[in-house]
């Protein structure tokens, strides 16, 4: 090998190194977060419709700039997953057009433009009043 073509060789080697770590750089630069939301709440507020209240996925838990969440709901026992987005900064929601008298699983994850955190483990339950549909 000649000395141009060895110089040829470590400069295409060291454009190479250099794209894969600018490409590694951008695929970890906004992560998904590792956390859910905490401390889940529902809260019945009519026939229809149930008031659901979270807190902030922990900054630490983060890993890059939180968009949104996603709050998943199905009737207990049937398991036919519905589900709301938010922005960020949006911490409550009403969920409408409930069965009445129906009891309610919520579940929720965090997103960043990459992708959807972990969905809470577990159900938070919550039952409409009595009543209507």
């Amino acid at each position: 090998m000649t000395k141009a073509s060895l110089v040829d060789h470590n400069a295409q080697k060291c454009c190479f190194l250099l794209i894969v770590e600018f490409f590694s750089t951008l695929l970890h630069v906004s992560p998904v977060p590792d956390s859910p939301p905490l401390n889940i709440l529902v809260h019945n507020t009519s026939v229809s419709s149930l008031n659901v209240s979270w807190e902030e996925v922990p900054s630490v838990n983060r890993r890059g700039i939180l968009l949104g969440y996603r709050v998943l709901y199905a009737k207990d026992g049937i398991w036919d997953w519905k589900n709301v987005t938010t922005a960020a900064e949006v911490k409550q929601l009403e969920l409408k057009g409930l069965w009445g008298y129906t009891r309610y699983c919520i579940k929720m994850a965090a997103f960043t433009r990459i992708g959807d955190g972990p969905v809470s483990e577990g159900c938070t339950y919550g039952r409409t009043h009595e009543g209507g549909m």
